[in-house]
């Protein structure tokens, strides 16, 4: 693949550097392993640890229950929630209050797959879910036990899998319902009663005909990263160094055909993703009814913290842990983890025996532990 993707950048054009052989070669020698079931343990216990820390502190707060779930809800952003958005999750919250309902949120994560990228995920080729991804139901497992404390319904969280966008991607439908299916019954397992996984479609008469904006060199690379390509270790160590990147330098660094069909792919995700919009799709899923609208990125909105930066999606998983007070995850390329970081692997079996699937075991990466 990487020889093949050479001939068409040109490996010997000027001050374009590809990642060496080392920066993506599995690591050979298995030397730590883990089970799902031992890192969702760990994870209760670091949960206990949150809550017990948050009852105590609740106790001199003395605000009614819709001011107590509002500032859970703000505590809980990674951004800041527009006016106009902090109304609608105001009006969600004392709906669901007044009638003793559950608390209604939406979520779009597109938990069915990740990047096909061999620079993000080094086994490219395995499309299982990652600690970072069994982190995000326990954090939604948290974030619920927090509401409960101060609303006993607590919340209702819709997972709303873009596996459509993921197919855009290169994935083959049957592989993302694999990891789709594998989601659902990690999150039955972990959080039962509370989250909720939906196969989104892809609204294919509706979508076309749809004129979406042009997107902008940032949502282009970010198709492109995403890939099956080989990208210059310039270009995608600028997205984790600077703030301000120089697209023009950027641009130059990939063949137009790659870049133009990178567009396309990004505007038709853009079609489906209006077409969502367009056809109430979400508010159908919770008949009508108020619900929080959350994303990933999207300013303004609410954007859960479950991550500090990049979401699972987009790298491996970095753990850092210090007995029961201390459980941080990083994402990052995993072709920039290597040398520093030990992997820390767990098999296929695990998650294929999850919904009856045969298939020949294989280790991966699960994540990566700091040296």
């Amino acid at each position: 693949m990487y020889a093949q993707q050479e001939s068409v950048i040109g490996k010997s054009e000027p001050g374009i550097f590809f990642p060496t052989s080392d920066q993506l070669r599995v690591p050979k020698k298995v030397t730590i392993r883990t089970t799902l079931e031992a890192e969702i343990a760990r994870m209760d216990v670091v949960m206990d640890t949150k809550i017990s820390a948050y009852r105590f502190s609740k106790q001199k707060r003395g605000v009614d229950i819709y001011g107590e779930v509002m500032q859970i809800i703000k505590k809980h952003s990674r951004q800041k929630v527009s006016p106009v958005e902090w109304e609608k999750i105001g009006g969600a919250v004392r709906y669901s209050i007044k009638n003793n309902f559950p608390i209604n949120f939406a979520f779009l994560w597109a938990c069915s797959g990740m990047a096909r990228s061999a620079m993000k995920f080094v086994q490219n080729e395995l499309n299982f879910p990652r600690l970072g991804d069994v982190w995000s139901l326990s954090w939604i497992k948290t974030f619920n036990k927090k509401i409960e404390e101060s609303y006993p319904p607590g919340i209702k969280m819709l997972i709303v899998d873009e596996l459509p966008l993921l197919q855009l991607l290169g994935w083959k439908r049957e592989e993302l319902l694999k990891r789709h299916n594998v989601m659902k019954k990690i999150a039955e397992r972990m959080c039962p009663g509370i989250i909720e996984i939906v196969d989104m479609p892809s609204f294919a008469d509706y979508a076309g005909k749809i004129q979406p904006v042009n997107p902008s060199p940032e949502e282009i690379l970010s198709i492109i990263t995403s890939q099956d390509n080989h990208i210059p270790t310039q270009v995608s160590d600028l997205l984790y160094t600077q703030r301000e990147k120089p697209w023009d330098e950027i641009r130059a660094c990939f063949p137009a055909v790659i870049w133009e069909k990178a567009r396309q792919t990004r505007m038709e995700m853009a079609r489906i993703g209006q077409a969502r919009k367009e056809t109430g799709y979400v508010s159908d899923c919770f008949s009508g009814m108020p619900y929080i609208d959350a994303c990933i990125v999207e300013k303004g909105r609410w954007c859960p913290d479950i991550w500090a930066m990049a979401f699972p999606q987009h790298g491996g998983t970095v753990l850092e842990v210090d007995g029961r007070a201390r459980y941080s995850i990083q994402i990052a390329p995993e072709y920039r983890l290597m040398g520093n970081n030990e992997p820390v692997y767990i098999s296929t079996s695990e998650f294929n025996r999850l919904i009856g699937r045969i298939a020949p075991s294989r280790e991966f990466i699960f994540y990566w532990k700091k040296r």
